[in-house]
């Protein structure tokens, strides 16, 4: 079977999975379930798709999850009504069960980060964003300055970033030709040392979120190590 959850994302996938299995088996139930409380299985459990697909793909991110989860939290109590019933069978309500499981264990509801300011401000890392950012740049006016006192550069930021007394510097103007001619606006090098500081930090997070099918911006699909 091809393994999809890269294209669409796992939850999807596995709810997607979920509903191949749960066409056949609903048209087992009797008659007198059939039109009841198998249509309201088949409808709740294509509501959750629809809502998992709307998080992925919308800004609403956090209310569509939310009805997922709703959502699914209904089903296993459907399931387990039918199972009660006897309409559906104990394996196949452990199926049941062990899917939505894994559908809400793959969602990917926003979670809280702690720490991260310290881990964005701390020498170490504006260090390590000083040596990102020089790259390709080191003999530009304002690299080279910045290198020449480069522990100072860095404490300093560090403490103005602590303090809350850094603000960031104009931006430089310049007229570019190719591939069209455009205005370009650069930050000063003291900003983009911050620049790379926070992304090496919160990158990675949004980057576990995406699915494979997104590109833009993304540094891991265009090639920039």
């Amino acid at each position: 079977m091809t393994d999809n959850s890269k294209r669409t994302g796992a939850a999807i996938e596995a709810h997607y999975q979920f509903l191949l299995w749960l066409g056949p088996t609903l048209e087992n139930f009797s008659k007198a379930q059939k039109f009841t409380l198998g249509d309201r299985i088949q409808n709740l459990s294509l509501e959750v798709l629809e809502a998992l697909i709307e998080a992925t793909y919308t800004r609403e991110r956090t209310q569509h999850l939310r009805r997922a989860n709703l959502g699914i939290e209904k089903l296993r109590f459907l399931i387990r009504l039918a199972t009660d019933l006897k309409v559906l069978d104990r394996r196949k309500y452990e199926f049941a069960a062990r899917t939505l499981d894994e559908t809400g264990e793959r969602r990917t509801m926003p979670r809280r980060h702690d720490n991260l300011f310290v881990n964005i401000v701390s020498f170490k890392a504006l260090s390590a964003a000083a040596r990102r950012a020089v790259r390709g740049k080191r003999r530009k006016p304002g690299a080279a300055a910045f290198f020449a006192n480069l522990e100072g550069e860095l404490l300093e930021l560090e403490r103005q970033l602590l303090d809350g007394s850094y603000r960031p510097g104009r931006y430089v103007a310049f007229e570019v030709y190719e591939p069209k001619k455009r205005i370009v606006s650069a930050a000063l090098f003291r900003d983009r040392v911050v620049h790379h500081a926070l992304c090496n930090v919160v990158c990675p997070i949004f980057e576990a979120g995406f699915i494979d099918h997104t590109f833009a911006n993304r540094a891991t699909r265009i090639g920039i190590p």
